[in-house]
């Protein structure tokens, strides 16, 4: 009996032996991660050791919100996998929890019953002080020293006297005791009652750490076949929504004889409810949620339209022709965009951080690999990834627009800036080492020059005068004439000759009965369609230009035109 009971128990250790060799858990930390617009791509791997046939890796502690069909489980050693599963895992920790609430309970007990004592000694000085305060009014409303009674004799009176001044003594004295004691025990309760809110919040904090304890723990199960017992090394990739980041650009530049350089920065964000902690990140343009389906084109209709409100009022239809042609779905680019007043990588290091960037561009995305390791916690705020430093082709422009402002505004023209790969964004922009504003690139546009502002030339003046005697109006049969002249005068006061576009415009007719006519336009160029007119000069340092334009304005003299 001994013998079968004894050979029960190496089988049942041998079994439980052999259950705890083919699970294991693996703790692992994201060595990898590919960020998208929207989303991101986790990349994870653990080393372990493996026995022969059928065993079950748990990589635990993963993010939250994991997509289950872009879970990807690989190997390296003598092993196949079969499956991967995605589960959530509740621990179990009530009986910390229960030894934790019977400790804070028979403390909390042993408070209140000593609250409880002091508070029936509390009453009885309120009862002891309500008696003495009773015999106090009663001797003092006592006849005999209000002259009330019928004995008056000296020494009756003094008699009477002495005693109240006795008890009364006595009486305010016990009093007085009464009122120390009642505030020694105040104290005491004070002291009791500050005790147990600390314990309370001892024990809240407690129950919450539990509570956090017995959050669900984010499963990857991957399922490994073995023929022999062999060494491997296993990695899982999948998709978090959860992520993300956005562009921001720097632009900078000392001077107008100098060319602008872009610094190209990345805010990062995560809340998958881990941190991620000193790991290699990949910035993608792609868009993971991106239907990759060819649009398919529907039957297109033409069709008579029909009216049915003017059929049911009765009225007459009209005929016309129209498509009913059926909208395809087109996947949305998501446009995320940050601000923070503090604006700072996580890896600060002795180099600039976009050295450490590479950028693997094909047909459909770029991607920039930081080669630097960054921690991105899991807060949901932004965190700053430099990608690259640039040096930009810039041609500086002055423009001005003396009919709505006497001002002359620096621009900086970029060009061949699609090699870079710029997404849309915003952009600090500095010049001379002070920030001039914020702006924003639209890149991905057909034109193929970026133009920015970059603030007011104050060496540079703007005059527009009317020339009074070329403006005047005057009547002609039954037409009344508006003749208008205008002078335009910049002058440059930087030590060096500036490129300079000057702009106004000649007013356009919307009435038939209104005829418009240039007279001079000093070599400006013309658009029909606005009335804009431009002028383009270089003007020398300490130099200045005049321009000059005029147009004619006929319409009936009984029609009230304003012409400026």
């Amino acid at each position: 009996m001994r013998v079968t009971v004894f050979l029960a128990a190496l089988c049942l250790l041998a079994f439980q032996t052999k259950a705890s060799d083919t699970e294991k858990i693996l703790r692992s930390k994201p060595e990898k991660i590919t960020v998208y617009l929207q989303g991101a791509q986790v990349f994870r791997t653990g080393a372990l050791s493996l026995p022969q046939g059928e065993s079950t890796i748990i990589f635990e502690g993963l993010e939250k919100n994991i997509d289950p069909q872009s879970i990807q489980a690989s190997g390296i050693g003598n092993c196949v996998i079969t499956e991967t599963q995605y589960l959530l895992h509740y621990p179990a920790l009530q009986k910390l929890k229960a030894n934790g609430n019977v400790k804070y309970a028979r403390t909390l007990k042993e408070l209140d019953d000593s609250l409880l004592q002091l508070s029936y000694d509390t009453e009885s000085i309120h009862n002891q002080r309500e008696v003495l305060d009773t015999e106090k009014g009663v001797l003092l409303n006592y006849g005999l020293y209000k002259g009330l009674s019928k004995k008056d004799s000296i020494a009756f009176l003094k008699d009477g006297l002495s005693f109240l001044r006795e008890k009364l003594n006595n009486i305010n004295n016990e009093l007085l005791r009464l009122k120390k004691d009642e505030a020694k025990l105040a104290l005491k309760i004070s002291s009791i009652e500050a005790r147990k809110a600390q314990i309370e919040s001892e024990q809240a904090n407690k129950d919450l750490s539990t509570q956090q304890a017995d959050k669900p723990d984010y499963r990857i199960v991957v399922t490994i076949v073995a023929d022999a017992a062999t060494s491997a090394t296993i990695g899982i990739n999948y998709f978090v929504p959860d992520a993300g980041w956005a562009p921001t650009y720097d632009l900078r530049t000392e001077s107008m004889e100098k060319p602008i350089q872009l610094t190209y920065k990345a805010t990062v964000f995560q809340n998958t409810g881990t941190d991620w902690k000193d790991v290699k990140l990949t910035l993608s343009t792609a868009n993971p949620n991106q239907s990759f389906n060819l649009p398919v084109l529907n039957p297109y209709f033409v069709d008579v339209y029909k009216n049915q409100a003017a059929k049911k009022s009765g009225r007459t239809e009209r005929s016309s022709s129209f498509n009913t042609t059926t909208t395809l779905s087109a996947p949305i680019f998501n446009n995320l965009s940050y601000e923070s007043n503090q604006q700072k990588d996580v890896v600060i290091t002795s180099e600039e951080a976009y050295d450490y960037v590479v950028m693997d561009e094909n047909l459909i995305q770029a991607e920039f690999e930081i080669r630097l390791a960054y921690s991105i916690p899991s807060d949901n705020k932004n965190h700053f990834v430099s990608i690259l430093n640039k040096e930009l082709k810039t041609h500086y422009v002055h423009k001005t627009v003396p009919k709505l402002d006497l001002k002359a505004y620096l621009t900086a023209r970029i060009t061949n800036y699609e090699e870079l790969n710029l997404l849309p964004g915003k952009a600090n922009v500095y010049f001379g080492g002070t920030f001039v504003g914020k702006t924003f690139l639209q890149t991905g546009s057909t034109e193929d020059t970026l133009e920015l502002s970059l603030g007011q030339d104050k060496n540079v003046t703007v005059m527009r005068n009317k020339i009074k005697d070329k403006s005047k109006e005057r009547l002609a049969d039954n037409d009344k004439i508006y003749e208008v002249a205008y002078e335009i005068i910049v002058k440059n006061s930087n030590s060096k000759s500036i490129d300079i576009e000057v702009l106004d415009q000649v007013p356009l007719a919307k009435s038939q009965q209104v005829t418009i006519q240039k007279l001079e336009l000093n070599g400006a160029r013309q658009n029909d369609i606005t009335g804009e007119i431009k002028w383009r000069h270089t003007i020398k340092a300490r130099d200045n230009r005049k321009d000059a334009f005029s147009f004619m304005v006929k319409a009936p003299k009984n029609m009230q035109l304003v012409v400026k």
